[in-house]
């Protein structure tokens, strides 16, 4: 059976939980961390993904959210693939 595209949905955790289709796009991750430039900037048109990607980059990096990191990318590239700087950093917010 094929799996439904998540229309208007931007949290992975829900795409994941709920089996929605999903581009496995993790390999970009190690590319991205090669380049070591100090600002990145992500440029796409509305409603293509910048919040989702946003998020995705919090789980795979956020030392906190680990435990959770590891349910969301099973199975995909990034799983077996791991990067230096997966889960090394810490997101706070001050308010």
């Amino acid at each position: 059976m094929p799996k439904i595209i998540p229309d208007a949905v931007s949290n992975l955790s829900l795409i994941v939980a709920r089996d929605l289709a999903f581009v496995d796009k993790t390999s970009y991750l190690e590319i991205f961390e090669q380049s070591k430039s100090c600002i990145s900037l992500f440029l796409r048109p509305r409603r293509f993904g910048k919040t989702m990607l946003t998020e995705f980059l919090l789980y795979y990096y956020d030392a906190a959210l680990e435990p959770q990191s590891k349910k969301l990318f099973a199975g995909k590239y990034i799983a077996t693939h791991a990067t230096p700087g997966k889960s090394s950093y810490c997101y706070r917010t001050f308010g």
